[in-house]
């Protein structure tokens, strides 16, 4: 069950931060290495989705997994989570056609598991370095 909380509690750090930053470790699947997402839903079992600009290549292979690095950034509260993990393409009939200021576009909706996260608190750092004399 610990193992359950601690995703939790993930997930509703990123959730209240909002906005993250993928990083993704082929370029394949989406339109650019290094795009903003929106977390849309979460589940127990550590994967997150949400939706990127698509490359326009509608044979993406369903469950093909890539390395990738989300960044959540609270600059106000000065905490950072970066989570590694693998991304997959959920499905190709899950792909949407949206137009945006007139502009259509190609969007997927990938599913990222979750494999380690790193959290960082910039405050809690600054009081524990130690000062040279």
């Amino acid at each position: 069950m610990k193992k359950a909380n601690s995703i939790d509690a993930v997930i509703k750090n990123i959730e209240s931060i909002k906005w993250g930053r993928l990083k993704i470790e082929r370029n394949s699947i989406i339109e650019s290495n290094d795009q903003f997402i929106q977390i849309i839903k979460s589940d127990e079992d550590g994967h997150l989705y949400f939706f990127v600009s698509g490359s326009g290549n509608s044979e993406v292979a369903v469950e093909q997994k890539y390395y990738a690095n989300l960044i959540f950034e609270d600059k106000p509260e000065e905490i950072r989570i970066q989570i590694s993990g693998y991304v997959y393409s959920v499905a190709n009939n899950f792909e949407i056609d949206i137009t945006i200021n007139s502009r259509e576009r190609n969007y997927l909706l990938l599913k990222f598991k979750i494999m380690q996260v790193e959290f960082i608190d910039f405050k809690l750092e600054e009081k524990n370095k130690t000062q040279p004399i």
